[in-house]
């Protein structure tokens, strides 16, 4: 429960924040639950999605943002290079290695050092990982409320 603590006469109470709780019982109400049924429900947070501007399209998986990138220019990034290379032996590389494979990675090419790194669930990506698409690819993607 969110909102404002008033003291009146004496007396302290919480006056609650009803929009928010609206919301968020309309996002749960949609899924066909309540406030107390609903576990993994954030009161108060808005969903965010991707979209590809060029087509106004929302990104809804990997498949689709990986073409989209592949249009402008970013590749799949090849971590398997890393656990091979002479460079990098023992335990660290299979830690280092075993790192690059829980993400799904782009690079733009390989004389630059930008790299856009995602759960490889579609699901665990959050508005971090979104936002960082959006600085770097500029003009491509924006992040709005579901």
């Amino acid at each position: 429960m969110s909102g404002v603590w008033m003291f009146k006469d004496g007396v302290t109470r919480l006056v609650p924040n009803l929009r928010v709780e609206d919301e968020a019982a309309a996002t749960v109400g949609a899924a066909g639950g309540s406030l107390d049924s609903a576990p993994g429900v954030r009161v108060g947070v808005r969903n965010k999605v991707l979209v590809y501007n060029a087509t106004n399209e929302t990104i809804t998986s990997h498949e689709d943002l990986e073409a989209k990138l592949l249009v402008i220019g970013w590749q799949p990034y090849n971590s398997g290079s890393t656990a091979s290379s002479s460079c990098c032996t023992g335990p660290a590389a299979n830690q280092s290695s075993r790192r690059h494979y829980e993400l799904r990675q782009y690079h733009k090419s390989s004389d630059t050092l930008h790299l856009i790194s995602l759960p490889l669930d579609f699901s665990n990506l959050r508005s971090t990982h979104m936002y960082d698409i959006v600085m770097k690819t500029r003009s491509a993607f924006k992040v709005r409320d579901a």
